[in-house]
């Protein structure tokens, strides 16, 4: 059965100040790195995506690989921050806008840290809760994406914020919190059009829920209506372009989808041929994790032992959607490191 509410005690309280710390300072040290050279590609396309913008006269990013959430927070944020400093070209110079982008990476991944206590200790108990946020804080490759201007960490934060609030939500049914997922699933959308997996986790808590019958069925498929109809407001508030520019979006998303899956091979994908699916994520999590690795394969496979052969539905609501999600991405001909960067907490 699921724990109640998690407790904090002072102590409590006081170990996770210092693992946020700990996560703070790994990840917000030299952010600048590359001294504004902006050698990841992502990074510069973002930041060419925000320089065009003109809030709010100009507000077509003409880059549809990711939304316009970040994109938007982003220039939001650059025009915010040259009013403060009286210096109008931050609001359009790339290395501005790059450290901008990294210095929210960086924050996201440590806002991790709670919806992960949170999630560990209501499904497994305060210890664990302390010991993922520690191993989260330490993990090289969460450190290594939060030092990048691009859309995994604030991916990564809400799989994990989604994924206890579906548990609340298997737990307690109610319109208020279909609508609160609703509006983060939005922003999952809006970040990264791939973000449409993230509805597993809630539509399986819903699905359950059905199922058993513990509320009127109407309502659960109220819930489900309501948290559709909001994630897509939120979606089309953020990311407008996606309707307004059609065609281009749909273009977009064909090429990106060729590269994913191999049919359009391009030379910075050409790495991954003759790569196993699966397997390669695997082997990688050992350098994504370090010895932690091992900890987390054990630690799957029990849990979906539970899942499977004893039905516990705490695991399946815990493990919905990292299981599918690495059966989703592990067969992907493409097999960057980041794409596994959700499954890390």
């Amino acid at each position: 059965m699921l724990k109640g509410k998690p407790t904090i005690d002072m102590r409590t309280k006081l170990l996770l100040a210092c693992i946020f710390l700990l996560a703070a300072l790994l990840r917000f040290y030299n952010i600048n790195w590359d001294n504004g050279n902006l050698f990841h590609p992502d990074e510069r396309n973002i930041a060419n995506a925000v320089s065009t913008i003109t809030l709010f006269s100009q507000m077509d990013p003409k880059f549809y690989a990711y939304g316009g959430f970040l994109i938007y927070l982003y220039k939001f944020s650059a025009d915010i921050l040259a009013i403060l400093l009286n210096n109008p070209a931050i609001a359009h110079d790339w290395g501005w806008i790059n450290v901008i982008g990294r210095s929210y990476s960086a924050f996201f991944s440590v806002m991790t840290i709670f919806p992960l206590y949170f999630l560990a200790a209501k499904v497994f108990n305060k210890r664990v809760g302390l010991l993922a946020c520690l191993i989260y804080a330490l993990t090289v490759s969460s450190i290594q994406t939060a030092h990048f201007s691009t859309t995994e960490n604030l991916l990564t934060l809400i799989t994990v914020l989604i994924t206890y609030l579906s548990i609340l939500l298997f737990e307690k049914p109610s319109g208020k919190l279909a609508v609160i997922i609703g509006v983060i699933l939005g922003i999952g959308i809006a970040t990264k059009t791939t973000g449409v997996i993230f509805f597993l986790s809630p539509m399986v808590s819903l699905g359950i829920t059905y199922y058993k019958n513990t509320v009127p069925r109407l309502k659960t498929i109220s819930y489900s209506i309501t948290m559709g109809i909001c994630a897509f407001l939120i979606f089309s508030s953020f990311s407008p372009f996606t309707f307004l520019n059609w065609t281009k979006f749909i273009e977009s998303m064909r090429y990106e989808y060729g590269v994913v899956l191999g049919t359009n091979k391009v030379v910075f994908t050409l790495q991954f041929m003759h790569t196993l699916p699966y397997i390669f994520h695997i082997k990688n999590l050992f350098w994504q994790l370090g010895l932690f690795a091992a900890i987390a394969l054990i630690g799957t496979i029990l849990g979906i032992w539970h899942a499977i052969k004893k039905r516990e539905i705490p695991y399946v609501l815990f493990l919905s959607f990292p299981v599918i999600y690495f059966l989703y991405i592990g067969s992907w001909y493409t097999k960057f490191n980041r794409y596994a960067v959700p499954l890390l907490p």
